[in-house]
């Protein structure tokens, strides 16, 4: 301990100083130090030895018996973002322009702000834009504040030290959209200071919180705004602007409702050829090698080009009227197949609702009209993630039926799951009004289907987890199906039709997935979710391969980390579960690095 004023006198045990460290495990300095380069220096004391230690900058008694108690700063400076900053310093460059008469600086929640009183009618120093181009002119980028209020006076507050006050807000709200706009950057980026001109990056913001944001200003405004966009006009003034002016209003999202008329009541024969959709994707390879061992069914693929080896091809497209074929070509179809096996979809958890609607939505239509003109069983491969997050209840005892399905819709939507599952959820509400009409409909619910070859939501997660070296602990489970498992589910409801199964097999918990992980040799600390969440954002803000896992981080804060895979309760405690080990299959995927540990 040495004097607060000076830095070569020792203090006595008992009285005040500043606190310095020093030893073996002392740190040789900072990359570009700027502020802080004089925090390390060489101590010497009667004509001792010099030792180099580190002037912490915190005020601290050392008491006799060893402890040390940490009485506060001894100095302004702050540590932003592993750089010193003097306040004061940036005060007084703060008041140095001509239409500043007063300027505060403080360190809060880790930003440097500054609260600024302008002059009256100022026009130079008239948005936060303006008063951070004259700081960078005068001082180091770290030292420019990423927080300005405009406020009509400082005031004192009861330490003695410049107060917050109200925010001047004149001319800030003109108008509705503006407001709306206004109040969703600072609600998403937790700051009430945010001004109109105030540029999202300057002001702390990052990916993750742009995914948010333009999430949030599609859902408070209606409109259609592209990551593209919001980019652009990347201040709440400029962005209000365009919204009024070029984008177009979002449709609200509702579930669609099937014509009376689209199934005509015929007999159906004996299942001897089916139509498959996604037949060369992940699943309908593993559906195909099924109905291969079961032999006497012959496959017809619905493909856009990519021919499909060992089945008959019919070239179509899923988002077109009439499957992209002529009225005579797909009555042919019809009259040629006995049951439709549907398992194509667009898979993107980031992508809009209209992205997904022309394939998952509104193909699945036109499935049903091509079924509906002979009454052919549709069997269709839904998802989990039709659950809405964080319900933890089981809904209804069937989880089938129109009915049940449109009690779904509200809550699925407010729960804060992606458009995806709501696509997933119109289809499957287009289904159960056909099923109403006499349609024989069958699905198929499944969880996460493990050993995807691309790069999935458990993938991008568990490879962020590993390169952040965390994983959250809790009473939590993620649960899987194999592809080969799905493919023996469809097989074997060919022949035994049952409206609704889950395939669910029981869930890994969080302590067998941690153990396993750890047996690759991985070294993981187990934190709390929030702590997860935190070191999630470093990751994916520094490796573009782990921006999925970036996106989720807020489903995942919100509602555990079972929104990773838009799990909830009502799968779990299905009655329809399947003999399937999640920890082999887990294991298995950890052996063949199909997760990249």
């Amino acid at each position: 301990m040495t004097e607060v004023d000076r830095r070569d006198r020792l203090v006595a045990h008992a009285l005040p100083g500043r606190i310095l460290v020093g030893g073996a495990g002392l740190r040789l300095g900072y990359l570009c130090e700027g502020v802080a380069e004089n925090r390390f220096f060489y101590l010497v004391l009667d004509g001792q030895v010099p030792v180099r230690v580190y002037d912490t900058g915190d005020l601290g008694i050392m008491h006799a018996c060893g402890d040390l108690q940490v009485l506060g700063r001894c100095e302004p400076g702050v540590k932003i973002r592993g750089q010193w900053v003097d306040p004061q310093e940036v005060s007084a460059a703060l008041v140095s322009h001509p239409d500043v008469i007063d300027a505060a600086v403080e360190e809060r929640h880790g930003k440097l702000t500054a609260r600024i009183v302008r002059r009256l009618n100022s026009t130079a120093a008239s948005s936060s834009s303006e008063v951070r181009a004259f700081l960078k002119a005068r001082l180091p980028a770290h030292c420019v504040p990423s927080l300005i209020e405009f406020v009509a006076a400082l005031g004192l507050g009861a330490s003695g030290k410049a107060g917050r006050s109200s925010i001047d807000r004149a001319g800030v709200e003109s108008t509705d959209i503006e407001r709306r706009v206004l109040t969703v950057f600072r609600e998403v980026l937790g700051d009430s200071t945010i001004g109109p001109d105030d540029d999202f990056v300057e002001r702390g913001g990052d990916s993750l919180a742009a995914i948010t944001l333009v999430g949030a200003l599609q859902r408070q405004t209606g409109r259609c705004i592209s990551m593209a966009d919001f980019y652009t006009y990347g201040r709440p003034a400029h962005l209000a602007r365009f919204l009024r002016g070029h984008s177009q209003p979002e449709p609200t999202w509702r579930l669609p409702t099937l014509e009376p008329d689209a199934i005509t009541r015929r007999s159906a024969r004996p299942v001897h050829t089916i139509l498959l959709t996604g037949a060369n994707g992940h699943l309908g390879n593993a559906v195909r090698r099924q109905f291969d061992v079961l032999g006497k069914v012959k496959i017809i693929a619905l493909t856009r080009g990519v021919e499909v080896d060992g089945v008959t091809n019919v070239i179509g497209d899923l988002a077109l009227p009439r499957l992209g074929l002529s009225e005579a070509e797909f009555h042919q179809l019809g009259e040629q197949i006995d049951a439709i096996v549907h398992l194509a979809a667009v898979v993107d958890p980031f992508a809009p609702y209209a992205a997904l609607e022309p394939v998952n939505v509104k193909g699945t239509r036109q499935l049903i009209r091509l079924a509906g003109r002979r009454c052919l069983p549709l069997h269709y491969v839904s998802s989990s993630s039709v659950f809405p997050l964080g319900g933890g209840q089981t809904w209804s005892e069937e989880l089938s039926g129109t009915e049940h399905i449109e009690r779904l819709a509200g809550p699925l939507a407010a729960s804060g799951a992606d458009a995806y599952s709501r696509s997933k959820l119109a289809a499957e509400s287009l289904l159960w009004q056909a099923g109403d009409q006499g349609l024989p409909v069958r699905v198929i619910r499944i969880p996460h289907v493990l050993g995807h070859p691309k790069r999935d939501r458990l993938q991008s997660t568990v490879d962020a987890l590993i390169a952040a070296g965390v994983f959250p602990v809790g009473d939590w489970r993620w649960q899987f199906v194999s592809a080969e498992a799905v493919g023996r589910a469809v097989a074997a409801g060919i022949r035994s039709f049952e409206p609704v199964r889950h395939l669910a097999p029981a869930p890994l918990a969080a302590a067998c997935i941690l153990d396993s992980l750890r047996d690759t040799g991985v070294d993981l600390q187990p934190v709390s979710p929030a702590a997860m969440a935190t070191a999630l954002r470093r990751v994916a803000d520094s490796h573009a391969a782990y921006r999925n896992a970036s996106a989720l981080i807020r489903l995942i804060a919100d509602h555990g980390p079972r929104a990773a895979l838009n799990l909830d309760d009502a799968m779990l405690v299905s009655a329809s579960s399947i003999e399937e080990s999640t920890l082999a299959l887990f294991r298995q995927a950890l052996t063949r690095r199909s997760l990249k540990v």
